[in-house]
Formats: structure tokens, C-alpha cells, sequence
């Protein structure tokens, strides 16, 4: 995401004398056209790539108003692009510590297994995902593969009363 740097009274500037609202917005649509794809201020001579806004005659009134100046060579500039948005020298770094920070969060730490469980039941006749009662086990009560069954009328005599 693109940030365009705009002042409150922006949009009241004596540059917008006789300019409709739609106009203004087609600027603001500009300066941010610039913004995403970088541009450095530099509007492209391929008006079919901006904004539907930006026309011939909006790119007209533009010039005359003062936003938009023509170099010697006919390139196109936003006026003072680069007193309002200088390059920022740390972005590159900030970009790289959010991409490091998104791939470590998102990252797989530890790889994952998945152990399929197993039957520990002898008795073939019963289905492999029931669990076996508490008679197979020797009234035992606990787990169904019995490797935490505990005995309760061994638990009932250590309770005391």
C-alpha cells in the first residue's frame, strides 16, 4: 500500500479556482497513481493507464493551474512531488523487517506427524473404532488402548472416609 503526503487545505489551495469536485478528486487519484507505481512525480504520457478522470483536457487545466509542470524534453511532472514526497531512505529495511516478521510468523516451526493410532484390542469380532468394555479389561476403567486404566475399586480403598 502506497501513502500519498496531502496538507488539510489541500484541497482548498487557490491552485483549485474554478476546478469542480470531480476534478480535485481526479488530482488526488493522480497523486496516488504516482504513489503506488512510483513514479516520482512523473505522470505517463499513456493516459489509458491513470485514473478515468485523468483526460487531455484534465491534464490541460492542470498545467495552467500550476500542478502539473512540462520539463524542456515534454515529460510530465506532479509540481513539487519531490519536496512533498522525497524518497524515503529507510524502506527498504522497514520492508524487509516486515517480510522477515510475516515469514516467521508464518513459518512451520517444528515439522508436524501424524501417528496413526493403534488397535491394542486382541478381540477380533468387535469393530477397531469401538471401544472395548470394561469386562475385556478386567474392570479396569480408563483409556480404550488400557495404557492409563486404573482399577476403581482399588482407588475407593485409598480414599479415606
Amino acid at each position: 500500500m502506497a501513502w500519498s503526503r496531502i496538507e488539510s487545505g489541500f484541497w482548498h489551495h487557490p491552485k483549485f479556482a474554478g476546478w469542480t469536485h470531480a476534478q480535485r478528486w481526479a488530482l488526488g487519484e493522480l497523486f496516488g497513481y504516482c504513489c503506488e507505481y512510483r513514479t516520482e512525480g512523473i505522470v505517463p504520457q499513456d493516459l489509458s493507464l491513470l485514473p478515468r478522470g485523468i483526460t487531455t483536457t484534465f491534464i490541460d487545466k492542470a498545467i495552467a493551474s500550476g500542478w502539473i509542470d512540462v520539463s524542456e524534453d515534454g515529460v510530465l511532472h506532479i509540481h513539487d512531488w519531490h519536496i512533498y514526497h522525497p524518497k524515503d531512505p529507510t524502506a527498504s529495511v522497514r520492508q524487509s523487517r516486515k517480510r522477515h516478521a510475516r515469514n516467521r510468523d508464518n513459518a512451520v516451526t517444528k515439522p508436524v506427524t501424524v501417528t496413526p493410532p493403534t488397535n491394542t484390542n486382541t478381540n477380533t469380532n468387535k469393530p477397531t473404532n469401538q471401544p472395548t468394555s470394561t469386562a475385556d479389561q478386567g474392570g479396569l476403567v480408563g483409556s480404550e488402548n488400557g495404557e492409563t486404566n486404573i482399577n476403581p475399586n482399588t482407588v475407593l480403598k485409598e480414599i479415606p472416609t
